[in-house]
């Protein structure tokens, strides 16, 4: 309980946080410019689109680049601490102030990738069709080159034709999640033991890495990328043949397991200061 309070206590700080406005707003305005040409292409063809956008901008690899370099954004300050959270950890002990950073890096990665979805689904209406199906739009623009006269993103076949629409959305959703713990709790270690600079320098890095990674030759290596861990187009294509969905989920249930043990093993030992601002 009292490590729950200690995570609500870093949510209401959001209220008075610039870099959470930022992030929003940069949802906001990205999330609209993918989705505003798809009702342009709705309007014109006559046919709704179906609410499972949501996996296609994760197999995209522009689209995920910068989503996910937003979310390193959004949890670059892990572990949260400044001058009103050092007396919450005076008070509470380090182990429990440091569970609720963790179960706080857990909900807000969820919100984080909750609020994509939500607005893929507001920017579609009123051409939204609430279906279990992928629809005619969908189906079009992965099969054809008709949404390049208007600047709609690449949509990967492969997520079609090898996936049913829950099952797409229900792996990319919990596998983004995952990864998107990874890289707070990443950060979390890495800024406790270092600076801020390399934690975000890092988790940079792992957001870079499948671009690093996009030529054939190189797609077999993919398996070593957490972030490619949710891109479901390259799991089905078979260029990185050690990476399944199997292996996704055990890497992430690993790395995830393996960074809170280093954390909770980790803060007692460090000296916890706050920046003082400058005048």
């Amino acid at each position: 309980m009292v490590s729950l309070k200690c995570c609500i206590n870093t949510f209401l700080k959001w209220k008075g946080s610039p870099k959470i406005w930022v992030v929003g707003a940069f949802l906001v305005f990205y999330i609209y410019n993918l989705t505003s040409p798809i009702v342009a292409f709705c309007k014109d063809v006559g046919y709704p689109i179906t609410p499972w956008l949501f996996p296609y901008f994760f197999s995209n690899s522009s689209t995920s680049l910068l989503l996910m370099l937003a979310f390193v954004l959004f949890l670059c300050d892990a572990p949260f601490l400044d001058q009103q959270q050092m007396l919450v950890l005076i008070r509470t002990g380090r182990y429990k102030w440091a569970i609720g950073q963790l179960l706080y890096i857990a909900f807000s990665s969820f919100l984080y990738f909750l609020a994509i979805y939500v607005l893929s689904l507001l920017f579609a209406l009123p051409h939204l069709q609430l279906t279990n199906e992928w629809g005619k739009i969908i189906g079009t623009l992965t099969q054809t080159n008709a949404g390049q006269n208007y600047g709609i993103m690449s949509l990967s076949f492969n997520v079609m034709n090898y996936y049913t629409p829950a099952r797409a959305m229900l792996m990319s959703f919990t596998l983004m999640w995952g990864i998107g713990i990874f890289l707070g709790d990443f950060m979390f270690f890495v800024n406790l033991r270092r600076n801020k600079s390399l934690g975000v320098g890092g988790a940079t890095a792992f957001v870079l890495l499948p671009a690093l990674l996009h030529f054939e030759i190189f797609y077999k290596f993919s398996y070593l990328s957490p972030v490619s861990w949710g891109n479901l187009s390259l799991i089905a294509s078979g260029l990185s043949p050690k990476l399944t969905h199997t292996y996704a989920y055990i890497a992430l249930f690993l790395s995830n397991t393996a960074l809170i043990i280093l954390i909770l093993w980790t803060i007692p030992n460090r000296e916890l200061t706050v920046e003082v601002e400058g005048p």
